[in-house]
């Protein structure tokens, strides 16, 4: 992997040079393959995959900038919320790392003892070894504790403490806000998910640029190895289409296994009548509670199910204690409440577990949470 030019971050290998920059979402997208060697009866298998490994273009240093702009108060417990247990990829050798706490009070000026005994701070190695010049000499470091690793004869050793520069680190996976972002993610996964013809060909892409690279074919034949030019097939099972039946009609499923918009155009079998269910949303969401309400009544009415007006609940604040409290109330009131529905402005998980909490264990009841 390393002689055709692929990088080796954690256990797969990864394409640098072939990223996607997906500039509105700050993020990058390094392709990639993983590999590993299995033997059977038949001989040795080299099995594949196709992987991706996703970065913000960002350092940590340009993140928690950001930070302290929107919050100096709080800014340090932001920064620990939001870096503890990330992983982090450093720049200049792809080395991987778990952000283990922030050490407020060292910078690159600081000094670490080498493997050799001699001291150097952080600014003067990477310098040397790197060539990269640190810009901000105030900057605080991130820790990582590396596990206890075991010698042969069992006995345990510590390494110690590892200390990152943060303008030299870059944050992977997919930022937590991003995955709540339906049009981020569906950008995200445009570059990332694959049909059947496009993962074959991108093995087979990777299996040609082994083969045809004089220095791959010297390395495995010093090994007595050679790489087959096609992929092992094996005959699966397929299922016939599925037959969905509604009241009236009934139609197969298409090939991408979906029939979301058509069970809502015919009336269901059978529908379970929505009789006594409320909506709680705060003052100035009075529009939204009533085009979701609009919404309800465009797709019951087509598939047949009964759909009465619901409790309307206006709550005065958007507190967790506020949403929590009128909820246990009427469901006090009204023991034959079918459904809750909560408006929630904004990204609170807070509230939503909350929500989800008092709907699913103190007062069992369907509940569905709205984002607006």
């Amino acid at each position: 992997m390393k002689i055709i030019g692929l990088k080796l971050v954690g256990q797969n290998h990864y394409n640098p040079e072939s990223t996607v920059i997906l500039g509105k979402h700050w993020l990058q997208v390094w392709p990639g393959y993983s590999t590993i060697i299995k033997r059977t009866d038949r001989g040795l298998y080299l099995c594949m995959d196709v992987s991706y490994k996703v970065l913000q273009n960002d350092s940590v240093l340009d993140i928690m900038r950001v930070m302290y702009q929107q919050s100096k108060e709080s800014f340090q417990d932001k920064c620990t919320k939001e870096l503890i247990c990330a992983i982090v990829i450093m720049c200049y050798n792809n080395r991987t790392y778990c952000v283990d706490g922030i050490e407020w009070n060292k910078s690159p000026k600081d000094t670490f003892t080498l493997m050799d005994g001699t001291k150097t701070t952080f600014v003067e190695y990477y310098s040397k070894n790197y060539r990269i010049t640190i810009k901000e000499m105030d900057q605080p470091l991130l820790m990582h504790r590396p596990k206890e690793r075991s010698r042969p004869g069992g006995k345990q050793i510590i390494t110690g403490e590892i200390l990152l520069v943060l303008e030299l680190s870059f944050i992977t996976g997919i930022p937590e806000k991003m995955r709540k972002d339906f049009r981020a993610m569906k950008d995200l996964t445009m570059h990332i998910n694959m049909n059947g013809e496009q993962h074959t060909n991108a093995i087979k892409q990777l299996v040609k640029n082994i083969s045809t690279n004089p220095e791959t074919r010297k390395e495995l034949s010093r090994w007595g190895l050679h790489i087959s030019p096609e992929i092992l097939v094996t005959k699966g099972r397929t299922l016939p289409h599925e037959m969905i039946c509604m009241q009236s009609a009934s139609f197969a499923t298409d090939a991408d296994v979906s029939w979301s918009r058509e069970i809502v155009r015919d009336a269901s079998i059978s529908t379970i009548p929505l009789r006594i269910w409320a909506i709680f949303y705060l003052g100035h969401c009075v529009e939204e509670a009533e085009e979701l309400f609009s919404t309800f009544k465009k797709v019951a009415r087509p598939i047949s199910m009964q759909l009465e007006h619901p409790i309307r609940v206006e709550l005065k604040g958007d507190q967790t204690e506020t949403y929590v409290k009128h909820i246990h109330s009427l469901l006090t009131s009204e023991p034959n409440m079918q459904l809750v529905v909560c408006i929630i402005v904004g990204n609170r998980e807070d509230l939503y577990s909350a929500i989800k909490k008092l709907c699913c264990v103190k007062n069992p009841i369907s509940s569905q949470l709205t984002l607006f």
